[in-house]
């Protein structure tokens, strides 16, 4: 986890650190733009492999495990060819729809990104069964590095179009998951050669057939729920909103899904191994649980309470506004990010039919708000109702995956008192410091940073398993 959350730290630091740059050299429209962009080739991603992805870890044999790797491939590949020549014969009606006809230049990126991201998810998976994690750390590196390094060189060109964001993009997407194939190719290519055939795909299609039947729309409802608010504020508002909204969710959104990422590929890995040999997986559900909420409940108050300051400080005055969003999505992102890992357990449990039925109500459930404050013309509206209802939908989602381990919502409720404890007099004290001395948004985002740091220690040395970590790496650089 440590490992992949290394990545996922240094890959988050340079898009942290480009940001305020790109912030400034692009126009709120422009972020809009690509945001909508982003929002084409995430949906079309998430069901390229039509789910076969998620079986690479189910196997016992790893030689089964390489044909649905090739699987997932194959299926990269027609879904790939297909959404390209749906675009191409029909990008004017789609376009028209989203209103966001300034994209026709670019739809050639949009076949690309769809192909490596869904690459990506297979190799992923792959290379979470084999537990050589540091190769994702790399990866992530490699793609946060190449994309920003991009975008910030294309901006101080002068070129500040969408078009330098959404390339960018692209390019990040394509070096990112070259460098992972090359580096699984170089392992394991003699055992791939040896082990995949084409009778064993065609087992795998028809072993795992309930992933692209069932969960593959599963995921797609999923995906679109939490797109749908670029979709609609587009439909609904200005550019410049759907800029603002995709600043936001963009600062909030990334880290937590790369180190929720980082955390679920591993959660996955071990919660199928010990499924498999009929262990304690509810023990490990607590466990990871209270890791989350242990990651994540500090920043997400702060930016609850104090959104609006770190924007202004850190992106310019005229972010103010997605200052303001932010402040409205932290909760909301706090419950997505404890309960996101965790819904793997549909698909260990084999209750894809249950995950269907979730992802109906979700994208149900936040797409009425979102339009509730379009027709009265709110923006402020819409993201408020979008965000409580995302509250309540992934709170039940959370409390009904744990069950399946025989995790209860007691249980869960009494992990974040509990570490509320601990958060909420750092979060009291910092407020005590803004408003007593009323300062400004850059000392109240250094005195934040301050206050996230000392937390951050605070929570190693409450965490033995945390703190035996770090104490072995101290140990190893003394050695040296």
């Amino acid at each position: 986890m440590f490992k992949l959350a290394g990545g996922s730290v240094i890959a988050q630091a340079v898009a942290i650190l480009v940001s305020p740059v790109l912030a400034r050299l692009y126009t709120p429209e422009v972020f809009g733009l690509a945001a909508i962009f982003t929002t084409i080739t995430s949906i079309i991603g998430v069901i390229a492999c039509l789910r076969y992805d998620l079986a690479i870890l189910l196997p016992k044999d790893d030689g089964d495990a390489a044909n649905v790797l090739s699987t997932s491939l194959l299926c990269a590949v027609f879904i790939t060819i297909v959404s390209g020549l749906i675009f191409l014969f029909f990008h004017a009606h789609i376009l028209s729809l989203l209103q966001a006809e300034k994209l026709a230049p670019y739809l050639l990126a949009i076949p690309v990104i769809v192909f490596f991201n869904a690459m990506f998810l297979a190799l992923n998976n792959w290379n979470s069964r084999m537990k050589l994690f540091g190769r994702l750390a790399i990866n992530r590196t490699a793609q946060a590095v190449g994309t920003s390094g991009s975008q910030l060189l294309l901006g101080l060109m002068g070129f500040v179009t969408a078009g330098s964001l959404i390339w960018s993009t692209a390019g990040g997407v394509v070096v990112g998951c070259s460098i992972l194939a090359i580096m699984i190719w170089h392992e394991d290519g003699r055992f791939f050669r040896k082990t995949i055939g084409l009778k064993k795909i065609a087992e795998s299609f028809k072993k795992y057939k309930k992933f692209p039947l069932i969960d593959s729309w599963g995921s797609l409802l999923n995906v679109v729920s939490r797109q749908m608010p670029l979709i609609l504020l587009g439909v609904f508002f200005t550019g410049a909103t759907v800029g603002h909204y995709a600043l936001a969710s963009r600062v909030i959104y990334l880290p937590m899904s790369m180190i929720g990422g980082a955390i679920g590929n591993v959660f996955f890995q071990r919660v199928a191994e010990a499924h498999s040999k009929e262990e304690d997986v509810g023990r490990l559900v607590k466990m990871v649980f209270r890791r989350l909420v242990m990651v994540a409940l500090l920043p997400s108050l702060l930016i609850v309470f104090m959104g609006t300051d770190y924007f202004t400080f850190i992106f310019g005055s005229k972010w103010v506004e997605a200052g303001i969003f932010s402040r409205m999505l932290a909760a909301w992102m706090f419950v997505w990010f404890i309960s996101s890992p965790l819904t793997i357990l549909f698909v260990v449990y084999n209750r894809l039919e249950s995950a269907f039925v979730v992802h109906v109500i979700l994208l149900v459930v936040r797409t009425v708000p979102l339009i509730i404050g379009g027709i009265v013309g709110n923006a402020y509206l819409a993201i408020a109702l979008f965000a409580c209802s995302g509250i309540l939908a992934y709170g039940g989602l959370l409390f009904w995956c744990s069950s399946l381990a025989g995790v209860s919502m007691l249980e869960q409720l009494q992990i974040i008192y509990q570490e509320a404890l601990y958060v909420i007099p750092v979060v009291g004290a910092i407020l005590l410091f803004k408003i007593g001395f009323g300062l400004s948004a850059g000392i109240v985002f250094f005195v934040s940073l301050f206050g996230m740091l000392a937390y951050g220690v605070l929570l190693v040395r409450r965490d033995p398993e945390l703190l035996g970590y770090f104490n072995n790496i101290k140990q190893r650089i003394v050695k040296k």
